[in-house]
């Protein structure tokens, strides 16, 4: 049960909102109705899935209590236990075993640590990611409204019509090096978008919980995110033994996928190791016939083994610190095109190329407490990722592509100083270097460099009656040089003499954010939120052939937005919002006249562009979500769940420029007028439980043009479409180990239909949306 979706917002009620005493008779009984009855009296917003509570029974609570005694008290002998965030959540999960301590010393309680302190987001937690019908992160986006998870195609999701990709895939990622405008970060690392969204794959075994923010990110995220962010955070050692594995087969063509988690305390309280791996491997779904790659094309593997040490020195007892080492290996086509996407065998015979990535990433993170009401949290790491595109049988050639990132960031979180309720203030700093090379007979090679300063900070005043003030901003100063270098003097019946250009730039940006937010009678909680966006001006180059060096200035998204999260009757949950933005500059390539590329005929190959980025001076979106869930209990202590979500949009490019006027009035690409989802779940207090649910894109527009063919071509459209998932599972224990078996139809009517689409001179390029899928998996955890 994740009751944290939808809406920027913060808590159900904050914690000053709660009283701090109230007078409970919750009587003995199932757990979960329970922990309904306390979160409709008290306002608290609980997180949890629900097989966690499925079961279990409660001793009840009666008497004058605070509202966590209350809730502690409600999970006496259960097994569980309550993590309180600064946000206002409460998760639920399973107990650890506590600190040793001497006879006579107070009992200490681990530190917690919030993920995200100040999040706009839907929260999905534990249990509800790392499932094996979840394949990726990606995944986990399903179906959520005003998002496009875009897993089948190369791209990083989009968010409210904003293409989170920035349209820089391949080769524009190569000349002007930019950074995405939705950011995945694991463990609080930005994952780069480089060439294709391979290189921010992101797993979801031992995942502690995924939060998917909508709208602006840059105050408190590390590296800005102008639209959003998708922020993963995976387990941390515990002191205590735990191991799993998992083992899993679906279709598409033999699939298989395996996983393995042990956790080893090595001094007692003091020092722990994780170690956890996962992996698959197999085919696409494509078929592709023809390629210079043979049966290579078809292959997909992924492996990411990643490990986490925790020291809690008894001699520091408020110093935490966490270092990992993570590594990820993966290798897929470029994007699994099929000739015809609603024809029941999916083949291809056009041409394209094998993506491999290499990624390793080393990190630290030091949770030193001082005091009660203030704590230092300090993150640094460093990230290397190499993306290659093999030589095959017709071409010797390949590419070589590493990007080396070094990021550390400092947040003071603090709360009760003086008029100011809570706050943060921080401090970050990110270098990043990339370098393509191609060997001989192409021989050329790009280089680039950036850096990246900012200080941020966001506080929260209480106001008389039950009103916040918020108030934020981030100060970014970014510095950015590129060169690019052609050694090889041959182009189709001309030759050219070598080309070294090069290009700098700097600049630098405030992003305000204010807001205003009501806790009203501990059943509600509503507000009104202004967030700006930003992503840095940058440099680009055309082909050899055309020689120019073009810059482009930086974009602004300028977010409003009112929201509100209710809990009317403690079963029914309801999350909303309603949003406009003014998107300033919106960077576009082929919207520049210094380069050829608008109408000059050039029968050039795709991947030798005359065109350059520039800016379309204006597009405007505005739109809702709300998701609502309702719990029920029946007589028989099973627990159902019917659950759905709505998202509208509209986006108007209001002012395309006179480079581009085409494009005046047209929607923004990845812009889906609507998206739904209904969901029904049920669970047994005897193991087993099963869900069915249905989610519904609309149809969108795809601006993904060919490098070479900006105005020739006409822009795609991809399907509306409803697909259905169903799944099951059955929990139980034997000897002592929990077993779990699942079992998912994902597509259950097997629904054809083009999910992105590469709009191309004479016809189009689409990528089919994934048929149906029937997998099984077990799990064990000891």
């Amino acid at each position: 049960m994740a009751l944290a979706l939808g809406a920027p917002g913060m808590a159900i009620a904050d914690n000053a909102s709660i009283p701090a005493q109230r007078n409970w008779n919750i009587p003995t009984g199932a757990l979960g109705p329970a922990l309904n009855q306390l979160a409709g009296q008290s306002g608290l917003r609980l997180n949890y899935p629900p097989e966690l509570v499925a079961g279990k029974t409660s001793p009840g609570v009666s008497g004058e209590l605070g509202v966590e005694q209350a809730l502690r008290a409600l999970l006496a002998g259960s097994g569980l236990d309550a993590h309180f965030s600064d946000d206002g959540a409460v998760t639920l999960v399973r107990a650890r075993a506590p600190r040793q301590a001497k006879q006579g010393d107070p009992i200490e309680l681990d530190p917690i640590v919030a993920i995200g302190r100040m999040p706009a987001s839907t929260v999905v937690f534990g249990r509800e990611v790392d499932t094996p019908d979840n394949r990726r992160v990606q995944d986990v986006l399903k179906g959520m409204p005003n998002i496009l998870h875009n897993s089948e195609t190369a791209l990083v999701p989009s968010v409210r019509g904003i293409d989170g990709s920035g349209e820089m895939t391949r080769n524009q990622s190569w000349w002007s090096g930019p950074q995405p405008r939705v950011n995945t970060l694991v463990d609080g690392v930005a994952r780069p978008f480089k060439s294709s969204s391979i290189s921010s794959l992101a797993g979801v075994w031992d995942v502690e919980a995924v939060e998917v923010a909508r709208g602006p990110q840059t105050t408190t995220t590390g590296r800005g995110s102008l639209a959003g962010a998708v922020r993963v955070s995976t387990r941390d050692p515990v002191h205590e033994f735990e191991a799993a594995a998992r083992a899993g087969w679906f279709t598409e063509h033999k699939n298989v996928e395996g996983a393995a988690m042990v956790n080893l305390p090595l001094i007692a309280d003091q020092v722990a190791l994780r170690l956890a791996f996962e992996g698959s491997k197999g085919d696409s779904y494509v078929h592709t016939i023809g390629s210079p790659y043979g049966d290579d094309i078809d292959e997909l593997k992924y492996e990411n083994y990643r490990g986490k040490l925790l020291l809690t020195p008894d001699a520091l007892p408020d110093t935490e610190l966490v270092l990992s080492i993570e590594e990820t290996k993966a290798r897929q086509a470029q994007e699994p095109f099929a000739d015809d996407v609603h024809a029941d065998d999916l083949v291809y015979t056009g041409k394209h190329g094998v993506y491999d990535n290499e990624q390793t990433v080393y990190s630290a993170r030091l949770s030193q407490g001082l005091g009660e009401k203030m704590d230092l949290e300090v993150r640094v790491s460093y990230l290397d990722n190499l993306w290659l595109l093999p030589p095959n049988e017709t071409s010797p050639n390949y590419r070589d592509y590493e990007t080396k990132t070094t990021s550390a960031e400092a947040l003071l979180h603090f709360e009760e100083l003086g008029l100011i309720d809570k706050g943060v203030a921080g401090v970050a700093y990110e270098h990043q270097e990339d370098r393509l090379f191609v060997p001989p007979p192409a021989l050329n090679w790009h280089d680039g460099r950036r850096e990246n300063y900012a200080i941020f900070g966001e506080v929260e005043v209480g106001i008389d009656g039950g009103w916040t003030a918020i108030a934020g901003g981030r100060h970014e100063w970014h510095r950015q040089s590129r060169s690019r270098s052609d050694r090889s003097t041959a182009w189709p019946g001309s030759l050219w003499p070598f080309w070294d250009a090069s290009g700098d730039i700097s600049d630098n940006a405030f992003l305000p954010k204010l807001g205003i937010r009501y806790d009203g009678a501990d059943k509600y909680v509503a507000g009104y939120t202004y967030s700006e966006g930003w992503r840095p001006a940058g440099v680009d180059f055309t082909n050899k052939k055309h020689r120019t060096i073009g810059y482009y200035d930086d974009e602004r998204l300028k977010n409003h937005e009112i929201w509100v999260r209710g809990n009317p009757t403690g079963r029914l949950r309801l999350d909303g919002s309603v949003f406009y933005y003014e998107f300033e500059d919106m960077q576009q390539r082929g919207t520049t006249s210094e380069g050829p590329c608008l109408g000059e005929p050039d029968p050039t190959m795709p991947w030798m562009s005359p065109c350059l980025t520039g800016n379309i001076p204006e597009a405007k979106g505005y739109g809702m979500e709300l998701d609502a869930r309702w719990d029920i209990d029946d007589p028989w202590r099973n627990t159902w769940t019917i659950s759905g979500g709505l998202g509208l949009l509209d986006t108007e490019i209001t002012d395309a420029g006179s480079v581009v006027p085409h494009y005046q009035g047209q929607e923004l690409s990845q812009s889906p007028d609507v998206t739904a989802n209904l969901g029904l779940g049920w669970v047994s207090p005897r193991g087993f439980d099963a869900q069915i649910s249905a989610r519904y894109v609309g149809r969108s527009l795809e601006t993904y043009h060919a490098l070479f063919d900006f105005l020739s071509s006409t822009s795609g459209y991809t399907d509306s479409r409803t697909v259905i998932d169903l799944k099951a599972g059955y929990e139980t224990k034997f000897r002592g180990t929990d077993l779990r078996i699942d079992a998912w139809v994902e597509n259950l009517t097997d629904k054809r239909y083009a999910a992105s689409v590469m709009a191309l001179t004479s016809t189009s390029a689409e990528v089919p949306g994934r048929p149906r899928t029937i997998g099984v998996a077990l799990t064990a955890r000891f």
